[in-house]
């Protein structure tokens, strides 16, 4: 009946010692459990915020690069329209030069004109302003009759007021142009002219 006692009383024991022992290993089974899931969730987290800043990274990145592909567009647009405004204004000035010329050509005197312009001032012994008219209407190309008039007195004018070289000089290129236009008439008057005038080493070079 003792031993019975005894069995039964150290039996709990036993009992109680593995269901502390058991209690204990669940315990740290669920400890462990806890901190495994505690450094999974801990890890997870660092995972997606390491995701999130590499997206955050990738958008920013990509919105730099919109914006300044953005900015390169609108200079370029920029320069092609300064360029485009650069040529409009080229091409309106040498309208505005091309209508001035017409405008120009329409209202300057003729060769007529200017010969009597010449012939006034000539007459009011203003021989520079004279020589002016003439020389402009020899630019004109007139006939070769009136463009060896024009050149007498020219030369003439010029060599009164004491420019005889001045009138060499503007005269060489008018005599060049004119003298191959010259008839046989013509040619005999304008060589007498030039022996008379002692400008043979002018003319005939």
């Amino acid at each position: 009946m003792l031993i019975l006692i005894i069995s039964g009383t150290i039996w709990s024991k036993i009992q109680l010692y593995r269901n502390t022992r058991n209690n204990r290993e669940l315990q740290d089974v669920h400890e462990a459990i806890s901190v495994n899931s505690e450094i999974e969730i801990t890890v997870e987290k660092e995972v997606v915020v390491e995701e999130m800043i590499t997206v955050e990274k990738e958008v920013v990145v990509e919105e730099m690069i919109t914006v300044e592909k953005e900015v390169v567009v609108e200079e370029m647009i920029t320069v092609q329209n300064e360029l485009v405004e650069e040529e409009m204004v080229i091409i309106e000035e040498e309208l505005a030069v091309e209508e001035e010329s017409i405008r120009d050509s329409e209202n300057a005197p003729s060769i007529d004109e200017l010969i009597e312009l010449g012939f006034k001032e000539k007459n009011l012994d203003n021989f520079q302003q004279a020589a002016y008219y003439f020389l402009r209407a020899l630019a004109l190309n007139p006939m070769p009759d009136l463009a060896l008039c024009l050149i007498m007195d020219c030369y003439w004018l010029l060599n009164n007021l004491g420019e005889r070289d001045y009138a060499i000089t503007e005269l060489k290129i008018h005599v060049k142009t004119n003298i191959s236009r010259f008839n046989p008439e013509l040619q005999h008057r304008f060589d007498a002219w030039m022996i008379k005038e002692n400008l043979n080493k002018y003319f005939n070079d």
